[in-house]
């Protein structure tokens, strides 16, 4: 599994017609855009929050240019993946799950293999900000929380990755809305 990713792109000004993309270190996946070519996501393993080193060569009506070097940041392990909640308003049960965003195209490593979402953490605050509820994502970037024994109103879920860092924050409904 990759613990980061960032994506990068080169711009079209001589219009180019392909790009080749690769990575001076074998812990680095680089994955171009299928629709153009143009834009590349960086998927790395050991590398969370530390600039890596690509190189890239691109093709117009002139032919190949020579490889070009370049850096980019590799962002925390969660570039690349969203979070799902539901339902929302909910009563029995909160469902909060790590699914890939429209930047990740490629869901496996370097060996082939599927990556698994990465882990987290969900706490649920009531409106005078205490924990209520808390729980670990499963292997599948999952959770559910059970929700049925708390008062009917609005909740605050935050997200939080394996360093403790707050990913999301999302205002949750549980039990149907009051009406005034």
């Amino acid at each position: 599994m990759y613990d980061g990713a960032s994506t990068t792109s080169i711009p079209n000004l001589a219009r180019i017609e392909q790009a080749q993309w690769s990575s001076t270190s074998s812990n680095v996946q680089v994955v171009a855009n299928p629709s153009n070519g143009l834009t590349a996501t960086v998927f790395a393993n050991t590398f969370t929050g530390q600039w890596v080193t690509l190189m890239v060569r691109v093709r117009n009506c002139a032919g190949w240019s020579g490889w070009q070097s370049f850096q980019v940041f590799v962002c925390n392990g969660f570039s690349g993946w969203r979070f799902s909640y539901g339902p929302n308003p909910g009563d029995d049960i909160l469902t909060i799950k790590a699914v890939p965003d429209e930047t990740r195209t490629n869901t496996a490593d370097l060996n082939g293999k599927q990556q698994v979402p990465p882990a987290f953490t969900a706490i649920l605050f009531n409106n005078r900000a205490e924990e209520v509820l808390r729980g670990e994502s499963d292997n599948n970037g999952q959770l559910t929380l059970s929700v049925s024994k708390l008062p009917r109103g609005v909740y605050f879920l935050h997200i939080l990755g394996t360093s403790g860092e707050l990913l999301e924050k999302k205002q949750i409904q549980i039990g149907a809305p009051l009406s005034y």
